[in-house]
């Protein structure tokens, strides 16, 4: 929300260009419950796109739409018009690679029997503008010493890196930050927001502990006054139909546009 109002106020003038990272997710120790331990009945079914959804890519339906949202709101909500996924082979990956996979928080997320998917590109409505995502993890064989979800924006007289759900490493002059604002021929800012840190990872932002409540808080409020919230189902639509040509792109290793989408395509083998 801090990144969109500096965006908005013209802080990096026209925004054009999106850089999305996706790193390891390491749980707190004894955050979660025994029985919350990775099985089909609690939290494998993630990983079964008949249970899930995702036709054959069920951790990109579960993820994907949050970084096509994420991508549109700090684009000042330029839409994204085309997406294309690029895979990658790990047959290379030997036996303690493979045990580190198998070891690793968050295993649900192990790569597609197809290959891994370490980076997906789009385009948006404006010609100007454009974004990138890059996976690097233990679960894909790489490594990033940046933890969970962060990213860059940036534009003609600046640029903007902040860390969001998980996120952890992001550093200024040798200090921990969750924001920084780079601007052309200006002073560099940068911003911490000390909410207590996250009860499930071990992350600098408080996601699960803040950003969950909050968005929770202001749905029930635009149901209870009669207004419009600020993500809308008309947007998680849009978001799933994103994903849906992402999924796409997956499987035909084609650049597949999020007009051209429908339910045949997205479930052809």
């Amino acid at each position: 929300m801090k990144a969109r109002e500096l965006i908005d106020a013209g802080e990096i003038g026209k925004p054009t260009q999106m850089r999305q990272r996706f790193g390891a997710w390491i749980e707190r120790t004894g955050a979660l419950d025994d029985d919350r331990e990775v099985t089909d009945q609690v939290r494998g079914w993630r990983m079964d796109s008949s249970k899930a959804g995702g036709a054959g890519f069920p951790w990109m339906f579960d993820h994907c739409v949050h970084f096509f949202a994420t991508a549109e709101y700090l684009m000042n909500d330029a839409k994204i018009k085309e997406v294309y996924f690029l895979k990658s082979d790990i047959a290379w990956m030997n036996d303690e690679t493979q045990y580190e996979i198998d070891h690793a928080e968050m295993n649900i997320y192990q790569p597609e029997k197809a290959g891994d998917i370490p980076v997906m590109t789009w385009t948006y409505d404006d010609p100007a503008c454009q974004g990138i995502w890059t996976r690097a993890e233990a679960l894909n064989g790489k490594y990033d010493p940046m933890y969970g979800f962060s990213l860059s924006v940036i534009g003609d007289k600046g640029m903007i890196e902040v860390l969001g759900e998980g996120g952890k490493g992001l550093q200024w002059q040798g200090k921990d930050v969750h924001l920084v604002l780079h601007r052309k021929d200006k002073e560099t800012l940068t911003f911490r927001f000390d909410e207590g840190g996250d009860d499930i990872w071990q992350s600098e932002v408080s996601y699960y502990s803040k950003a969950h409540t909050n968005q929770i808080h202001e749905f029930v409020d635009a149901l209870t006054s009669g207004s419009t919230p600020r993500y809308t189902g008309h947007n998680g639509r849009r978001d799933i139909q994103t994903t849906m040509a992402a999924i796409c792109s997956a499987k035909e290793g084609v650049a597949v546009k999020v007009a051209e989408v429908t339910d045949e395509r997205f479930n052809r083998q």
